[in-house]
């Protein structure tokens, strides 16, 4: 309830990440996580638009409208989506439809409505606060997801014509995820554990302050297994793969040669 009262639906947080993201990991069409905005291409399958080649320069500041997009319009425009990834014609039960509107209105009231009323401020030097409040919240956000996913070496895969994929889920998390920074444990603190992403895909259900013992484990059975363990050793240099990464995916299409 408190992701809730923060803004964000926890019942719509449930099925495009725990379920959909987490089982679906950078496959295009399916894990909602690489449709953030049409100004950025996450994936090799998403369409090339001539404004993708400058991606890695404005996507950082982009990141920042990620809280703001959410509390106002990402889980309205869920919520109303016929289709849900793998869900088709998904219909969501009318309580959680109900605490939605219930909990949305809570939040505009403690964050934008109260404050209004009772602090000596003008509305223009308000909506700055809220909008820095906001962007800084969103630019952390999206960085610290992207880093995850969308950085040089994960892969971004597709089914096959049967609808198969190629690897089991497990193989597939290993291929499609990526830690950065493990031996940081001021980053590890500030950001919940999200730097271990592998762990955190694999054991979801595992307090995150274990994820420091467990993560040279499961890389050296993956080593072991002839299993790809992706992990950038600082939180600058997983940046620096990601903008590596938006720079490759941005990169107008390579024109057929002349015969």
């Amino acid at each position: 309830m408190t992701f809730d009262l923060l803004g964000a639906n926890s019942y719509m947080w449930k099925i495009t990440h725990n379920v959909i993201h987490h089982t679906y990991t950078n496959i295009h069409g399916v894990d909602e996580d690489l449709t953030v905005s049409p100004l950025l291409r996450l994936s090799p399958e998403a369409p090339r638009a001539p404004i993708h080649r400058w991606q890695h320069w404005y996507a950082i500041p982009a990141y920042g409208m990620a809280t703001l997009f959410w509390v106002f319009v990402k889980d309205y425009k869920y919520f109303l989506a016929r289709d849900l990834g793998p869900y088709k014609n998904k219909r969501h039960p009318r309580h959680e439809v109900a605490l939605l509107l219930v909990t949305k209105v809570f939040y505009y009231a403690w964050t934008i409505v109260i404050p209004l009323l009772v602090l000596n401020v003008t509305w223009w030097q308000f909506l700055v606060g809220f909008l820095v409040m906001h962007l800084t919240a969103g630019a952390i956000l999206g960085v610290v997801f992207q880093l995850a996913h969308v950085v040089e070496d994960t892969e971004h895969l597709q089914p096959a014509a049967d609808g198969m994929m190629e690897s089991a889920w497990m193989i597939h998390e290993m291929r499609t995820t990526a830690n950065f920074g493990r031996d940081n444990p001021l980053l590890n603190w500030y950001v919940g554990g999200l730097n271990f992403q592998v762990e955190h895909h694999l054991f979801p259900r595992v307090c995150s302050i274990h994820y420091p013992n467990i993560a040279p484990i499961v890389e050296q059975v993956a080593r072991e297994c002839g299993v790809p363990y992706h992990a950038q050793p600082t939180f600058m240099s997983a940046v620096r793969s990601h903008l590596q990464m938006l720079k490759r995916l941005g990169a107008p299409a390579p024109q057929p040669q002349a015969a």
